[in-house]
């Protein structure tokens, strides 16, 4: 599918901000109109063992090529699923670099949503709100 390593770089980055601003967007869905600085995140120990899984399997889908212990393969099926993991998704590991652009182009995501929180909260705004709510929906 891919002929070269910078196509796999490229879809590699794709799929980590898709999980990442998925796991910004669940850290999002804690409360419609409380901001997380009101509403901490570990308030709700089931979401956070959930992203933390979900981050979990991610790194370990781009980092582990198989599992074994003292040289013997844990389970087969399973090792031959890590393996086949990297060509599967046509991925490669991300170096520190791309994994702060990741996160450079997936925090936005929290920011935006804590200001739509801030002008629901305040009527006032309804105004600003609607305009920043429809400019947003446009891109």
């Amino acid at each position: 599918m891919f002929t070269n390593d910078q196509a796999r770089h490229a879809s590699t980055m794709s799929l980590s901000i898709l999980v990442t601003v998925e796991m910004f967007n669940a850290m999002n869905s804690l409360s419609e109109n409380e901001s997380l600085l009101r509403l901490p995140l570990w308030k709700n120990k089931f979401l956070v063992a959930a992203i933390t899984l979900s981050m979990v399997l991610h790194v370990a889908i781009l980092y582990i090529p198989f599992l074994t212990v003292s040289g013997f393969v844990l389970n087969k099926l399973f090792a031959s699923l890590m393996t086949g993991w990297q060509s599967l998704f046509a991925i490669a590991p991300l170096d520190w670099i791309e994994w702060k652009a990741v996160l450079l182009l997936s925090v936005p995501v929290v920011l935006i949503d804590e200001v739509l929180k801030l002008l629901t909260v305040r009527p006032r705004h309804m105004f600003l709100y609607t305009t920043v709510y429809l400019t947003l929906a446009i891109f």
